[in-house]
């Protein structure tokens, strides 16, 4: 018979539960705090745990870190009130299986509850991750924290954002998330956001009646309706226009469609699953992306990492696209040189895996021989990226632009060169400097370049750099942060630590030696987030 730990500190709500599970045939043991959580587990592991969010104890997350570190990988589903939704959703990404809000459904409970222990929790997943995901090739850290992370969110039926540069696999992440959900075996439908005309995009995603509107020339099922039951995957979401926003924001709060010409209303059944190469924290910001519309969609962030961040995976990720290309045009290739595979692994690959491929293409159809040497792969070799501080960027990759500087509050919104044509930016992917150990990056709100001012010529170096500093732009830049909060220095500088890594909180987390959870936590309740 199965164990479940119950974590619950009001007494007539723990016996509720205790209650319910036990008429399902479960055996039960209930609890009203961590401590007594961790004095029962150490007597006997159990199948699943049932906690109750906020705990009681104000060591409450130490000492549930213990107990996950005793049962790593044990199911977890979190229960809280309405009122503290986002201690739940931060439950989630950190790992634990599902949420409920209170009150707890008897039904949905007992449902909740068999697919977690059908599943195995976080471990099964883990082992079943190779067969949907078998493309998404890499062994590094990177690639095992994003594979467990997609496997933890395909379980939830949560809204989930996945943002990264493009070519990092954003689709080929859709499509692994809804080949692990309870929705495999229904259908997944993409609509891209970005290479579809404005104007047709309801059309596209409701459908329309014949003679709607002129070449409507017959009944067309939006995707919505085709992904009933499924998943819906919006790419590149932050390129719709406000109008279009404020349209799907209805379909997301009603899951009601009513296709284009029609006056009656059609009831779907989809799990939301968006894509962004942009920053959408800074899009909802500076006010081009719906802010009611981000917390509908931002609710389990996942982070792509470029493929520079990953070089471990690069000759790995090579083999295995070269095997399939050379199968493709009937070639027998055995591998790369030792200088190719050395030219693979320094170029920073700004077009992340779809450069790659490209790279890799080229050389199998134009190449001669059964191994890819240097020379084969083209001009990229001989010439590696540039340093940012030599004036070029490094990055090219990112739809074909080069990135606009995002760190600068009087930015004229208007299209230009560098931006898409609705005025908004890539995410600003661009290597930090680093220049004594500090990122050069510009402290936002005080317009101060706190960290260039260390940039000096070394030759001219004073004997003691820091009383030259007098007066100068750090001085300034310090004065400017003495007069403010702690919350507003705390604020500006995980911000500018954020925009340093190119819009990754875990990688801003590591820099600054926070968990991740408190940075999600801390934004939330600067953007007013109740």
């Amino acid at each position: 018979m199965v164990e479940i730990l119950i974590l619950e500190r009001a007494g007539p709500d723990r016996q509720h539960l205790d209650a319910m599970l036990a008429e399902e045939g479960y055996e039960v043991t209930a609890v009203r705090d961590v401590s007594g959580a961790l004095a029962a587990a150490r007597a006997r592991r159990p199948g699943l745990a049932i906690v109750e969010l906020p705990f009681a104890e104000e060591d409450g997350e130490e000492k549930w870190r213990e107990f996950f570190e005793m049962h790593e990988g044990l199911p977890v589903i979190a229960i809280t009130a309405p009122s503290r939704v986002a201690l739940a959703i931060s439950a989630l990404r950190q790992g634990a299986y599902e949420f409920m809000v209170r009150p707890v459904q008897p039904p949905r409970l007992a449902g909740i509850v068999a697919d977690a222990l059908r599943t195995g929790g976080a471990d099964a997943s883990r082992d079943g991750f190779s067969l949907p995901c078998a493309t998404m090739v890499g062994a590094s850290r990177e690639m095992q924290l994003l594979q467990r992370r997609l496997s933890a969110a395909a379980r939830s039926m949560a809204p989930i954002f996945l943002i990264g540069e493009s070519g990092t696999g954003k689709e080929l992440s859709a499509r692994a998330i809804h080949a692990l959900s309870r929705r495999a075996d229904a259908p997944f439908v993409t609509v891209s956001c970005a290479s579809i005309r404005p104007n047709m995009l309801g059309p596209e995603i409701f459908g329309y009646l014949k003679d709607a509107f002129a070449g409507a020339l017959s009944d067309t099922t939006g995707a919505a309706e085709r992904a009933d039951g499924g998943t819906l995957f919006l790419d590149e979401v932050c390129e719709l226009d406000l109008q279009m926003q404020g349209k799907l924001l209805r379909f997301l709060e009603t899951m009601q469609i009513r296709p284009i010409g029609s006056f009656d209303a059609r009831q779907v059944d989809v799990r939301i699953v968006s894509s962004t190469n942009r920053d959408p924290v800074q899009e909802m910001r500076e006010g081009r992306l719906r802010k009611d519309l981000f917390y509908r969609l931002h609710v389990l962030p996942i982070f792509l990492p470029p493929l520079r961040e990953r070089a471990d995976d690069v000759i790995e990720i090579a083999h295995s696209v070269v095997a399939e290309i050379a199968a493709e045009e009937s070639r027998t290739i055995f591998g790369f040189t030792q200088d190719a595979e050395a030219a693979l692994r320094e170029h920073s690959w700004p077009g992340n895996v779809r450069e790659l491929k490209n790279v890799l293409r080229n050389a199998v159809v134009l190449g001669s021989g059964n191994e890819i040497d240097v020379n084969a792969l083209g001009p990229f070799a001989d010439s590696p990226p540039s340093s940012p501080d030599e004036g070029t960027d490094p990055d090219p990759g990112l739809n074909g632009h080069e990135p606009k500087d995002d760190l600068s509050h009087d930015e004229d919104p208007a299209p230009r060169d560098g931006l898409s044509g609705n005025g908004r930016r890539p995410i600003d992917v661009r290597p930090t400097p680093v220049v004594d150990g500090h990122g050069k990056g510009l402290l936002h709100d005080t317009g101060i370049d706190v960290f260039g001012v260390l940039e000096r010529d070394r030759s001219d170096a004073p004997v003691d750099p820091i009383a030259e500093m007098e007066g100068d732009a750090l001085v300034h830049a310090l004065e400017l942060l003495a007069g403010r909060s702690w919350a507003e220095v705390e604020e500006l500088i995980i911000e500018a630590t954020i925009r340093r890594n190119a819009g990754s909180i875990p990688r801003a987390a590591r820099e600054l030696g926070l968990a991740p959870s408190t940075i999600y936590r801390k934004r939330t309740s600067w953007n007013g987030e109740a």
